[in-house]
C-alpha cells in the first residue's frame, strides 16, 4: 500500500507531537511496524521511551545490608569397603554369539583367537527368564541404589 502526501504529513506531525506509532497506526489504518517502517525511511528520530519504573510513584524501599554468607560444613564420607566378589574360574572360553540363547548369561568375555571375528559370551546359566546376566556377572555389573 503506497503512502500518500497527506497520510506522512499526518504522521510526522503525530510523530513529532509525541504520539505512539499504535496511536498513529490506528488514525490512519495501518499497523504499527508498517508506522514504524515509514517514520524509519523518512528518517525520523526515535522516540525516546520512557521506563514503566520511572512513571511509578512509590518510594524505594530502604537498602537492607546483605546478609553475611552461609558457611555450609562439608560432609565427611566414609570410603565404602570393596565388594566382595567371587572370582569363577571358567572351564571353557565362552560361546559364539549365534549359541547365546535367553537362558544364558550374555556377558562378554572376549574374540576368538583370531582377535576380532567372533565374540564370546559367558553362557552360564541365569536365575530368571529375562535376565542378561548369571549371578556372579548380575554382582560385577549392577549395584544396589543408594539410600537417600
Amino acid at each position: 500500500m503506497e503512502w500518500s502526501e497527506r497520510d506522512m504529513s499526518h504522521l510526522v506531525k503525530r510523530w513529532e507531537e509525541g504520539a505512539t506509532s499504535r496511536e498513529i497506526g490506528h488514525e490512519l489504518g495501518r499497523s504499527r511496524n508498517s508506522i514504524l517502517g515509514a517514520a524509519n525511511r523518512i528518517g525520523l528520530s526515535k522516540h525516546v521511551l520512557v521506563s514503566r519504573k520511572a512513571l511509578r510513584e512509590t518510594p524505594r524501599k530502604p537498602f537492607r545490608p546483605p546478609s553475611p554468607p552461609r558457611v555450609i560444613m562439608p560432609r565427611s564420607k566414609t570410603p565404602k569397603p570393596p565388594r566382595d566378589v567371587e572370582q569363577i574360574t571358567y572351564t571353557s572360553s565362552g560361546i559364539p554369539f549365534l549359541e547365546v540363547t535367553n537362558s544364558q548369561c550374555r556377558a562378554v568375555m572376549g574374540r576368538d583367537s583370531d582377535g576380532f571375528k567372533l565374540v564370546r559370551f559367558c553362557g552360564a546359566p541365569v536365575k530368571t527368564d529375562g535376565a542378561s546376566y548369571c549371578d556372579h556377572h548380575h554382582t560385577q555389573f549392577y549395584y544396589p541404589p543408594r539410600s537417600r
